[in-house]
């Protein structure tokens, strides 16, 4: 009888871990290796934090010899060879953006030189827009694919130990440039992994030609609008005291979400969450040729009625859009939050306002992001039901749209009336009375327990290294999801202990390698 490695997946089954694996293995040369850092010895502890950011990613298996992981491919998915070939040249296809942020990265690492404060801020100037700083009052750190941007400020103050001895006018200015810099820091962003303080605008036009020509050398001539949309997905500026933070949580453990897979189209829908309900909404949360708002309002000869069943149709379509825009950032924060608890097991705690640092997801965190986002999701249906301005204006739109003013006012106020009795009980954002974010928190909830259940809290001694199969585990989580996000996401739980989980450790028991080690209780 053939050991449980040597019984190949039946296609489709070994299709998503043969693509899942095509991914895994560029995963490596989109971690947080450092390209140039302007720190000083002993800053912040990033550069002892940084050097165990290189063991961890020297340490994983997704760097092994690529004949071996063909032919444990070959071995544990039973693909012809052909098949495998397709399946490469697709995933190639799909990871292609992170040779351009590659090449992007190589650039702003030569631009910051000889890493000294002086290039550190030039680097910030040509990247973020002219900035009242002195040298020294800023840092960079450039990965493979990402370029971070360090300052120390907080609440509207620079931390600067001779901030106070600058002349008052310098200082104001400085004030201003941080409050805009921490206005603007939020992660509700079109730029994902990024977020924060970006000014596309204010980019070095010398800046954005010498990285125009570097990419045009290296891969060929890519539109300028492209190289510029890249870039500012690259860039992050935070308060140096948390940079430690966003380098493993953010680039990290975010950093392939877009590089490898697609997070970012739904996130970039993030900033829409609360936007009111229009005539016009329902195609954009619920995709093309879905029901609008305004067709639910109808003229009958002089006079406007509303058609209630389109009205359901609308708003159940769009608050299915919002939620899974939602649902995906919650689902990127969880999935990020295990590159924190790989490094917990190497002895090396990132800094975390969880109450469950130790453990491969922060719980706590996830169902605050649910509350919020889904408090943003829901938003929209409970102002128009509630509030009686928000009315007036939609039936102001919806006259202007041409309908006739006779019924108007009453048609809108039934459409509230229709809400509050249909979807207020459900979109309430409280876990104690909101059915929706209920079941988003089970949802999330069954799948953390799984995710524990492999994974441990961290105790004991430091391990030389993580498990080694934790990233393609969360590569391959996601890639299932993004398969049918809209049915996958509610039964990821189930995805991973029944399909993922096993698929993994199949793989993992098939490589042909004497050091291979097996997953374990993975599965």
């Amino acid at each position: 009888m053939l050991a449980a490695h040597q019984q190949p997946l039946v296609p489709p089954g070994g299709e998503w871990l043969a693509q899942a694996v095509c991914l895994w293995r560029p995963h490596a040369d989109s971690r947080n290796r450092t390209l140039k850092s302007s720190l000083a010895p002993g800053e912040a502890r990033l550069p002892d934090f940084l050097e165990q950011l290189a063991r961890l990613s020297l340490a994983s298996p997704d760097r092994e010899d690529p004949a071996r992981i063909r032919e444990g491919l070959r071995t544990a998915t039973g693909l012809p060879a052909s098949a495998l070939d397709r399946i490469e040249s697709e995933m190639r296809a799909v990871a292609s953006n992170l040779e351009l942020k590659h090449v992007i990265a190589e650039h702003l690492a030569e631009r910051l030189g000889d890493a000294t404060p002086a290039a550190a801020l030039s680097l910030l100037v040509e990247l973020l827009g002219p900035a009242p700083l002195r040298v020294g009052d800023a840092m960079a750190i450039v990965t493979p694919s990402a370029c971070y941007l360090g300052v120390r400020y907080e609440s509207g103050e620079l931390l600067e130990p001779d901030f106070a001895t600058r002349p008052e006018d310098e200082q104001a200015a400085v004030r201003a440039w941080v409050r805009r810099v921490e206005a603007a820091n939020s992660p509700m962003t079109d730029r994902f992994p990024a977020f924060g303080y970006f000014d596309r605008d204010a980019v070095s036009a010398t800046l954005l030609a010498e990285l125009e020509a570097s990419v045009t050398r290296a891969l060929g001539r890519v539109p300028r609008s492209v190289l510029l949309e890249t870039l500012a997905t690259m860039v992050q500026l935070t308060p140096t005291h948390q940079l430690g933070m966003y380098l493993v949580h953010d680039a990290w453990g975010h950093g392939w979400q877009e590089t490898l897979c697609d997070f970012e189209w739904l996130y970039a829908r993030t900033p829409h969450l609360e936007d009111p309900l229009e005539p016009g909404t329902g195609p954009f949360f619920a995709g093309e040729g879905s029901p609008t708002l305004g067709s639910a309002f109808v003229a009958e000869g002089e006079r406007t009625v509303l058609r209630a069943d389109r009205l359901h149709e609308c708003i159940a379509a769009d608050l299915r859009g919002r939620l899974a825009t939602g649902a995906n950032g919650a689902l990127a924060e969880l999935l990020a939050d295990i590159a924190d608890y790989e490094l917990a097991r190497m002895g090396f705690e990132a800094a975390s306002s969880s109450l469950l640092p130790r453990h491969c997801v922060r719980l706590d965190l996830i169902l605050e992001d649910l509350c919020r986002y889904a408090e943003m999701a829901t938003a929209p249906v409970r102002a128009l039901a509630l509030d009686p301005r928000r009315r007036a204006e939609l039936a102001e739109a919806l006259a202007a749209d041409g309908l006739p003013e006779r019924g108007l006012a009453a048609a809108v106020d039934e459409a509230a009336a229709q809400l509050r009795d249909r979807w207020l009980p459900l979109v309430s954002p409280r876990l104690e009375d909101g059915v929706v974010v209920q079941r988003l928190a089970c949802a999330m909830a069954a799948l953390a327990v799984e995710l524990d259940r492999g994974h441990p809290p961290v105790s004991g001694e430091p391990e030389d290294r993580p498990e080694p199969w934790v990233d393609l585990l969360t590569i391959a989580l996601a890639w299932v999801y993004e398969q049918d996000r809209a049915r996958h996401f509610w039964q990821l739980d189930v995805w991973l202990r029944d399909v993922v989980a096993p698929g993994v450790s199949r793989f993992a028991e098939a490589l042909p390698t004497a050091d291979a080690r097996s997953p374990g209780d993975m599965a």
